[in-house]
């Protein structure tokens, strides 16, 4: 995007800290424009990338992120490949506005497609505790975790 669009780039470092440090994705600015727009009650979840949790252009956002303690579940699918025909590295970020003092974090080491009823099925979790199904993942770890806390991996 510097090549092609250096205003752009420009602006967009200057009006949005996850904007602020090397070559970033443009979805880091999407997230963070959008629990600008939220009022104090609201939330919003992006399925996106997960390489700003480890990569330094996402240091910032992440900085916004635990700054007002704004991340309430990720559902992180390592090298699980979620969409045919796309390799890409997926999680399901969970944003509050008014921030929360436990984030739910859920790691799927294992992505498992199979056939129900003639129906081919994805993406529902065979969960051991007790909260409602989302859709064929086999759910391999989940950790509650207050904000000063670390994941192990």
């Amino acid at each position: 995007m510097q090549e092609t669009n250096p205003t752009t780039v420009k602006y967009l470092s200057q009006y949005y800290e996850s904007a602020s440090k090397g070559n970033y994705d443009i979805y880091v600015v999407f997230v963070e424009r959008a629990l600008s727009l939220l009022n104090e009650k609201g939330r919003f979840g992006y399925i996106l990338p997960h390489k700003f949790f480890n990569s330094q252009y996402g240091e910032p956002l992440r900085e916004v992120l635990a700054k007002g303690s704004h991340v309430t579940h990720v559902v992180h699918f390592g090298d699980q490949q979620v969409f045919d025909g796309a390799t890409t590295y997926t999680c399901l970020l969970f944003l509050a506005k008014a921030g929360s003092k436990n984030c739910q974090v859920v790691k799927i080491n294992y992505l498992m497609i199979g056939v129900i009823q003639g129906k081919q099925m994805r993406g529902k979790f065979h969960q051991k505790l007790s909260q409602r199904p989302c859709g064929t993942f086999l759910l391999v770890r989940e950790q509650n975790f207050r904000k000063d806390e670390s994941v192990a991996d």
